[in-house]
């Protein structure tokens, strides 16, 4: 009688090959559901089940739970977390660079295709007294932000472009401060449209003479 689980040739059947994981879908997946439901929310079924692994998948690929939280902050870091600075160099024009890049953040932060808010701002920020690593990746975010800023507005007060007061870092930090409002205002409830109306005025009150 012929074994089902065997060859003719009497040898064991080779198993299929394991479903290969793509690390860059995984990592969105998971990164959706820290951003919905924080790093202390966000079950290890929550994950898996999202990421359509297994918990000793999960583990192989990411060691433990904090280090993929940490490789999803990079992910969001190096991906939508640019594209404010990246609209705001899009635009020859400073007044057009600044509303730029507060526009695409209110954007970002209202898509609908991601939870409301951001991943740094209104998520990883609440894990960062416990997670020392979290910490400083949420603080190199907002001064590299802040320095980036800055500089291209330093260079439109040394081409008379911008008056020199207030100086070239608070108005970036104004910048910073009002894109992490966004994300709190918005994890809250509040509607693009609604944070889209007051958008003129916060360009103004950037761009204004001290």
């Amino acid at each position: 009688m012929t074994n089902a689980s065997k060859t003719s040739a009497g040898k064991p059947r080779p198993r299929g090959r394991p479903r290969k994981i793509d690390r860059e879908t995984a990592l969105a997946a998971a990164m959706d559901v820290f951003w919905a439901k924080g790093y202390e929310g966000a079950s290890l079924d929550d994950l898996t089940k999202a990421m359509e692994v297994s918990r000793p998948s999960l583990y192989g690929m990411f060691t433990n739970k904090e280090t993929l939280f940490s490789e999803t902050l990079d992910t969001y870091i190096h991906g939508i977390g640019r594209e404010p600075v990246v609209a705001f160099d899009a635009e020859a024009d400073i007044e057009a660079a600044v509303e730029a890049f507060l526009r695409t953040s209110i954007t970002n932060n209202t898509s609908g295709i991601h939870p409301p808010g951001c991943l740094i701002g209104s998520c990883a920020s609440m894990s960062a007294i416990d997670m020392p690593q979290v910490a400083a990746k949420v603080l190199a975010v907002f001064e590299g932000t802040r320095e980036y800023l800055a500089a291209r507005l330093a260079a439109e007060v040394a081409s008379r472009s911008l008056p020199a007061e207030p100086s070239p870092s608070w108005r970036a930090s104004m910048m910073v401060d009002l894109m992490n409002g966004y994300a709190v205002r918005a994890r809250a409830g509040e509607s693009r449209e609604d944070l889209m109306t007051e958008l003129p005025s916060r360009v103004r009150t950037i761009l204004a003479a001290g």
